[in-house]
């Protein structure tokens, strides 16, 4: 597994993204993610992890308690995995358990799944792009 991007949750996502600015990062465009009912930036600065920042849709969201009990703050990490379904068995031996159903990215179409455990933050499953040299 490898640190693929670090998620916070923002109430303005724009607002957080000026201020990741004056730390060198590059905002990407703002995505809708309608199968999570929240926006997505992607942030992206050469020394440092990647950023995800998500803002609640127009109605239930999965940020909404988060942001409400918190404010902006971290959300999740994301790990990218050779094979989200064996990662994910492998992890649910150690007490964590998905969230819900496997999805596509809304980014890049690749498989993302999101595992709860008590006592760790919320992380999520990101499956490696395959190269085409896999595939043949």
């Amino acid at each position: 597994m490898k640190l693929h991007h670090i998620g916070i949750a923002t109430k303005d996502i724009e607002k957080t993204a000026m201020l990741l600015c004056d730390f060198g990062y590059i905002a990407h465009a703002t995505e809708f993610d309608k199968e999570q009912n929240v926006y997505v930036k992607f942030m992206e600065q050469p020394n440092a992890p990647c950023i995800e920042l998500i803002m609640r849709g127009k109605d239930n969201s999965p940020v909404d308690k988060i942001i409400e009990r918190n404010g902006t703050c971290v959300y999740h990490l994301c790990y990218e995995v050779e094979d989200i379904d064996t990662s994910v068995q492998e992890l649910r031996v150690k007490g964590y358990f998905p969230t819900g159903r496997k999805t596509k990215s809304v980014i890049d179409g690749r498989d993302v799944i999101f595992l709860f455990h008590a006592d760790n933050c919320l992380i999520e499953l990101l499956e490696r792009e395959k190269n085409e040299t896999e595939s043949l």
